[in-house]
């Protein structure tokens, strides 16, 4: 699965990045800027996740978020534990999606 990774501190990006990697997926890009990250990923319709760890000084709500399609935040400082979840739980959603389409195809 691909992720994009965005939070404001590049050394965040890059723990996240190494944990990503260490479950076995693929990372599609790390930024600074969470919303115009979000909405060139969805635009580009190239990842499958958006992962932002802070958010509060931009202005926005979890809400805003959200609605620009992000799919789960990691509040500071993050448990390495609840990002394996969200992946494992991404992965099944995925896998979930390919055997309806296999089956429907």
């Amino acid at each position: 699965m691909r992720v994009m990774v965005v939070d404001d501190q590049t050394a965040v990006c890059d723990v996240i990045s190494d944990a990503i990697r260490y479950a076995g997926h693929e990372i599609m890009g790390t930024t600074r800027d969470g919303v115009e990250a979000m909405r060139a990923v969805l635009e580009a319709g190239t990842a499958r996740r958006v992962m932002s760890g802070e958010f509060r000084s931009t202005g926005l709500t979890m809400d805003d978020l959200y609605r620009s399609g992000a799919a789960a935040f990691l509040e500071k400082p993050f448990d390495v534990n609840k990002l394996f979840g969200l992946l494992d739980q991404w992965s099944e959603e995925v896998d979930d999606k390919r055997k309806l389409a296999s089956k429907t195809s």
